[in-house]
């Protein structure tokens, strides 16, 4: 075996490793972040409620510009929802492990727990969106 074959073998097992590592890590704590970094678009904070024949969705989208917020349905089990900021946040302010960057916008794709045929209302009050949804 020649000098090259051996750190090829070395590189293989550290990147195996490492791939192990980066597994075990996701099974503690849960997937990465879904901020859209090209975007400069942070996904905000929310939660969802249901009710016998509503889905409520509650969305935290500090500073964001009320005449931007944007709230669709994709299809009958996921909201899409959107709003400009109205001053960019920089990323070293939110989290260390972000690039340096500033984000612009919020953009959230929420998993609906029911299928739901429309968006009923839309309520704003201050930074907290309120979305209801009527269920099939």
């Amino acid at each position: 075996m020649g000098e090259r074959d051996i750190f090829d073998e070395i590189f293989r097992e550290i990147r195996r490793r490492l791939m192990s590592l980066e597994e075990d890590v996701r099974s503690i704590l849960g997937p990465a972040p879904k901020d859209d970094i090209d975007e400069e678009a942070i996904e905000p904070l929310s939660t969802v409620h249901e009710t016998a024949d509503a889905v409520i969705v509650t969305v935290d989208m500090p500073l964001v510009q009320q005449d931007s917020i944007e709230a669709k349905l994709i299809d009958d089990e996921h909201l899409l929802v959107r709003g400009e900021i109205s001053r960019r946040i920089a990323s070293a302010k939110i989290d260390s492990t972000y690039p340096t960057m500033e984000f612009r916008r919020y953009k959230k794709v929420i998993t609906l727990p029911a299928r739901v045929r429309k968006i009923g209302r839309i309520s704003v009050r201050g930074d907290v969106i309120t979305i209801y949804l009527y269920k099939y």
